[in-house]
């Protein structure tokens, strides 16, 4: 126990600020510079897509809600892992402790494999919609959303709390200035995490969202082909198929938006699995700056979903806007531009005023008896007059 304690001290040695990094200082200022830019961007965006799924009633289907779910995934992804990163850098070493850092590195997978189930769980929900749409009310439904999210979080913290049932332990990585998963104890645990929480899951979202296109496809062929009864008017049937195919375009943009976010998972992601397998086998064949690299891809994933949902989604782009105009609407406006002219303009006036009076009284011999003549009453000039002839 003894020796497993002081080996477990010795894979954690630099977590407690003992080492220094040995980033180059402008590829550490870069790289903390990226990741903080990282964490405000997922940070914004994703309490923008919280907000709008919660407050506007448009907003409220079974859909959003496994988003809402992810959204909140990707919010807390930067806030235990990023930031802490990027401060570390601009102070040269780890300044968090070794109790923060390992906490950090279970929240890492916790968080990594429940965003990888939102996916997966988005994916067969949208296949069950286009496939079987009259089932999709009786198997989807507001229990089921709820139990599924409920699961999702579950299973992911249970398999987050693996190196504390002795299955791995954690390490510090002075290359990224972090905790991660030993992966050099077990190997063949990396490749493992990299078919469970990477392959598999972008297997089965690949082949359910082929299925859905090909049966959007046919269902759209089908309706155009659709003989019009004789009791049916001609008006009508156009109607009819024109709200189907209205239906199925709207199915099949929900279902792009979230093709859009899978592939940006994947390409993110794909480096730091791969890394991770390398790393696992030969820990030497990996710079640090690679190290670093992916790393900064895999949480940049966080930062990209809001922006895909703005951009393609109408209804929450839309959604942003109101949103945005209201808080900007609450903050304390400036005066109107019309005044601050207007100050302006009399505080120049004021200073030509003084200067003519200035240059005035200065040729004048008499300043007093001028200003006076310009300014008194004439009971005062009366007095000065005779003042002067006495």
């Amino acid at each position: 126990m003894a020796e497993s304690l002081s080996s477990n001290q010795s894979l954690m040695y630099g977590c407690g600020g003992e080492l220094e990094t040995t980033f180059l200082e402008s590829e550490g200022i870069f790289y903390a510079v990226f990741l903080l830019m990282q964490f405000v961007m997922s940070t914004f965006g994703n309490i923008l897509v919280c907000l709008a799924i919660l407050r506007f009633p448009s907003l409220h289907t079974l859909t959003n809600a496994f988003i809402l779910s992810l959204s909140i995934t990707d919010l807390l992804t930067p806030g235990v892992r990023v930031i802490y990163v990027a401060v570390s850098i601009f102070a040269s070493k780890w300044i968090f402790g070794c109790f923060w850092c390992q906490l950090s590195s279970v929240l890492g997978v916790f968080l990594c494999s429940s965003s990888i189930l939102h996916l997966c769980v988005i994916s067969v929900e949208r296949f069950i919609t286009i496939k079987w749409p009259l089932r999709h009310q009786n198997w989807i439904t507001k229990r089921s959303v709820a139990f599924l999210i409920t699961n999702i979080w579950v299973v992911s913290f249970v398999l987050s709390l693996f190196p504390y049932f002795g299955l791995v332990h954690h390490t510090f990585n002075i290359e990224i200035l972090d905790c991660e998963i030993w992966w050099e104890a077990n190997p063949k645990l990396a490749v493992l995490l990299a078919i469970f929480f990477f392959l598999i899951p972008f297997m089965v979202m690949s082949l359910t969202y082929f299925y859905i296109f090909k049966e959007v496809h046919r269902q759209t062929r089908r309706v155009s082909t659709v003989p019009v009864p004789a009791e049916m008017t001609r008006k009508k049937s156009i109607g009819s198929r024109m709200r189907i195919n209205h239906i199925l375009k709207h199915e099949l943009k929900a279902v792009r938006i979230i093709v859009v976010v899978i592939g940006v998972f994947f390409v993110f992601w794909l480096p730091w699995f791969t890394v991770t397998c390398i790393r696992a086998y030969s820990p030497k064949s990996i710079s640090g700056m690679m190290q670093r690299l992916t790393f900064a891809m895999a949480y940049t994933n966080s930062s990209c979903n809001w922006i895909i949902y703005s951009v393609m989604n109408r209804q929450i782009r839309e959604a942003f806007k109101t949103i945005l105009t209201s808080c900007q609407s609450r903050l304390p406006q400036p005066k109107r531009g019309s005044d601050a002219p207007k100050n302006i303009r009399n505080v120049f006036s004021g200073i030509r005023i003084a200067n003519v009076a200035f240059r005035r009284a200065s040729k004048s011999e008499t300043p007093t008896t001028e200003s006076n003549n310009n300014g008194q009453n004439p009971q005062a000039l009366q007095q000065q007059q005779l003042q002067t002839e006495q």
